[in-house]
């Protein structure tokens, strides 16, 4: 038995040696503009179009999203030709990193995509570590990639191990010139240390809705209905809490009901997808805190929404909010507090905050707190931060 193991992690060890061998550092290094541009949007734009069509299906990719939710993820994270030509203009003039390892979350399966578009904007090569939670996106994108284009495809390569698997994150590590990794900060502490070198870590943190008193009456509760649903509120760019600003004309308990009803209003186009027991577990004691500190709770079968007073709490996701009415002072100290740890602002009218948002914060209106442009920043850096070197540098990585 123990001679079968052996044979089978040494397999295992190959094969990962060979995947990472087999990527070619320089098929995008000298590619003409408008022929990765075509190529990223055309592999994008099939993977949409095969999900629509029901050629690819969630058990294929083995999401946790419902159908309507994994159309909508999809459909949102595609940028227009536009927009992947604005972003090739924002790092004209950087040398690519060179070799670029990814090790991807679990929560948001189509997280995976904005970074990888960086990465092939930049001309780097990519390794992409995905969880076994979740792979099948990452796979699929690839693929579509390769049958654009198998030239350009050459550069990049998808890898499944398992999250501590020394024998796989040694090799990784060697491989790559930087290494960014993506989960709860602890996670990618265990892994930088495992891996024995710094990494661009895009760690925890948490997103707000805050709507302040002048702003009340023009918020579109739809629109943040919206914003707690996406994903089924896993990722970070999720609202954790919405901060209503004393003096509004809408209270906490109003206001809370509203955003009920409209996540209510919201199950039948987008039904909440495959929910986990230990996610199960933390819905439930959130539930039960709820109605004993509440102002006020809705409860539905797929979601709950309270006004509370206090302290914000942690809310375990899966479209579960609570709504606080605190004072102008204290929303502002708590926001500076988070600085690049808040992953994202949900305003309803965003020139209102452009002097009041913290630096570097991705600041945008109610509804789309969860589709970010290419150009917002990430984790208080640019969003090309770990693929591009500095603008004008004349070093090229490893071949």
């Amino acid at each position: 038995m123990k001679r079968l193991e052996r044979s089978a992690a040494g397999a295992k060890k190959r094969s990962l040696a060979d995947t990472l061998a087999a990527i070619d550092a320089t098929a995008l290094r000298d590619a003409d503009e408008d022929r990765v541009i075509t190529w990223i949007h055309g592999a994008l734009e099939a993977l949409v179009r095969d999900v629509e069509r029901g050629t690819l299906t969630r058990r294929a990719l083995r999401t946790r999203l419902s159908e309507p939710m994994l159309a909508d993820a999809l459909e949102t994270a595609v940028p227009t030709e536009d927009a992947l030509r604005e972003a090739s203009r924002a790092i004209a003039g950087r040398a690519p990193i060179g070799r670029v390892a990814m090790v991807l979350p679990s929560n948001v399966e189509t997280a995976v995509v904005r970074p990888l578009i960086w990465a092939l904007l930049a001309r780097d090569a990519i390794a992409m570590r995905v969880s076994s939670r979740c792979p099948g996106i990452a796979r699929a994108l690839v693929k579509r990639l390769l049958d654009r284009d198998r030239s350009l495809g050459l550069a990049l390569a998808v890898l499944e191990s398992d999250r501590e698997d020394p024998t796989s994150l040694a090799a990784l590590s060697s491989w790559a010139d930087v290494v960014h990794a993506w989960g709860h900060d602890e996670t990618i502490t265990s892994l930088a240390t495992a891996m024995d070198r710094d990494v661009v870590a895009h760690g925890s943190g948490l997103s707000l809705a805050v709507i302040t008193r002048d702003e009340a009456g023009a918020l579109d509760v739809d629109a943040l209905a919206r914003d707690v649903a996406r994903h089924d509120q896993r990722g970070c760019l999720s609202p954790a809490a919405v901060l209503l600003e004393e003096g509004a004309a809408i209270d906490a308990p109003t206001l809370a009901e509203r955003l009920y009803d409209a996540l209510s209003g919201l199950e039948a186009a987008w039904p909440r997808g495959k929910v986990e027991k230990g996610e199960l577990a933390r819905v439930r004691a959130w539930r039960d805190t709820a109605q004993a500190i509440g102002e006020w709770i809705g409860v539905g079968e797929h979601h709950a929404v309270s006004a509370e007073l206090g302290a914000i709490r942690d809310s375990p996701g899966l479209r579960h909010v609570a709504v606080h009415v605190q004072s102008k002072h204290a929303i502002e100290t708590l926001l500076a507090r988070l600085g690049p740890r808040l992953k994202c602002l949900g305003v309803v009218d965003v020139d209102a905050w452009s002097a009041r948002a913290p630096r570097a914060a991705h600041v945008v209106a109610l509804g789309e707190m969860q589709t970010p442009a290419l150009l917002a920043p990430a984790d208080g850096a640019p969003p090309w931060h770990g693929f591009v070197g500095p603008r004008g540098t004349d070093e090229v990585s490893r071949a």
